[in-house]
Formats: structure tokens, C-alpha cells, sequence
């Protein structure tokens, strides 16, 4: 068995979501995508797009087999993690979410100044995921840049590094994905990917 299949969002090792827990979760899941549309509410355009992006949260319901990662991002948005970036992780591959976490209107590229970063890894090799990984890295990329004051607050620990906990949300979306492709992944080495790529994304946020 790797360490990817020994490791577990749950701090009790590897247990599985009861029916009960997750109808809870999900609950916890609506409440934080209805405070989606509490963010500045007087700004019209901004709603809009909040509300295009609690639809994408609200499709991740409809999966049972995303417990996981349902779980963990449970855990990130309690982070008080804005949900804005913590979607912008979980649509890795769903091309049709990835169009509305990337969508930047002229008004948005006026006020935010994006340079994409070019995603190296073991795994470019393969010219779709060569592409999905540069296309999520400038999602997330993207939405760090929105809400930066809560960003700089929330996603680093006491100690100044990323949490652990949106390291293992990273690193479970990104499981999902290569294990599609037929790759089977460690814990480790996905983990060092996704710190690196983490820290290149919020490199704008720490400043």
C-alpha cells in the first residue's frame, strides 16, 4: 500500500465518512456558499460572479465519491479560507468549472495584473495534463488576487507557511486528477508538488 492510500483527511486515520456526517457536512457546505453572496453584496458585478461560483460549489454535492475531498474542503473554508480560491483548487480537470474560475472581465484585467506561471512537472510529459495543470494553476492564481487583505490572514499559519490543511486539499484534488490518467501517485511526491505550486501562486499574497 502506498502513503497516499495509508493517508487520510480524517485525523483519526483513514475512516470513512458516516451518511449522518456527511448530510452535515453538506450543510456546512450550503452555509458557505450562501455566505458567497454576503460578499460585497453592494457591488452588483462582483455578486454575479460569486454567484456563478457558488453554483460550481454546489455541483460537488451531487458526487459521492468526492467525500474526500468534500471533507477536507469543509475543513479549508473553516480556515475561513475565502471559498472563491478554495473552488479554484477543486475544479482541477472539470474544464467546465475551470472556464468560470479563470473568466476576467476588461475591468478585471484592468485592476489586476496576472503573469500565468508555466507548471513544471514529472507529469508534462502528457500534453493534457500539461495543459489542466497550467490552466489550474492560473485559476488559482487568478483568485488569490481577489480578497487579498482575508487571503494574507487566513491561508498561512502561525509560523508563516501555507496551512497544511490547503496543502492536503491541494494534494487530494490532484490525486483524483492523475489517477484518471492511470497514474498512481505517492502522498510524498504529490505533496512536494503542490507546496511548490502553492507557493509560486501565493507568492503575490505574502508581499
Amino acid at each position: 500500500m502506498s502513503d497516499l492510500e495509508m493517508f487520510s483527511p480524517g485525523e483519526g486515520g483513514g475512516e470513512q465518512m458516516s451518511e449522518q456526517a456527511f448530510e452535515q457536512f453538506k450543510e456546512q457546505m450550503k452555509a458557505a456558499a450562501a455566505g458567497l453572496k454576503q460578499l460585497q453584496k453592494d457591488e452588483g458585478k462582483q455578486k454575479k460572479k460569486e454567484d456563478r461560483l457558488t453554483k460550481i460549489l454546489l455541483q460537488y454535492f451531487k458526487d459521492p465519491k468526492k467525500k474526500d475531498i468534500l471533507l477536507l474542503a469543509a475543513r479549508v473554508l473553516e480556515q475561513n479560507i475565502p471559498p472563491h480560491f478554495a473552488l479554484s483548487i477543486m475544479v482541477l480537470g472539470e474544464e467546465a468549472f475551470e472556464k468560470e474560475v479563470i473568466l476576467m472581465d476588461e475591468e478585471d484585467k484592468k485592476n489586476h495584473t496576472i503573469t500565468p506561471i508555466q507548471v513544471e512537472s514529472k507529469y508534462n510529459s502528457n500534453p493534457k495534463i500539461k495543459h489542466d495543470l497550467n490552466v489550474w494553476a492560473l485559476g488559482m492564481l487568478i483568485q488569490s488576487t481577489f480578497n487579498t487583505a482575508r487571503m494574507k490572514k487566513t491561508i498561512y499559519d502561525d509560523i508563516g507557511n501555507i496551512k497544511l490543511i490547503l496543502v492536503q486539499f491541494a494534494v487530494f484534488v490532484m490525486r483524483d486528477y492523475v489517477v484518471k490518467h492511470g497514474i498512481i501517485p505517492t502522498y510524498s511526491e504529490l505533496k512536494e508538488f503542490v507546496e511548490s505550486l502553492l507557493a509560486s501562486v501565493l507568492a503575490n499574497v505574502s508581499k
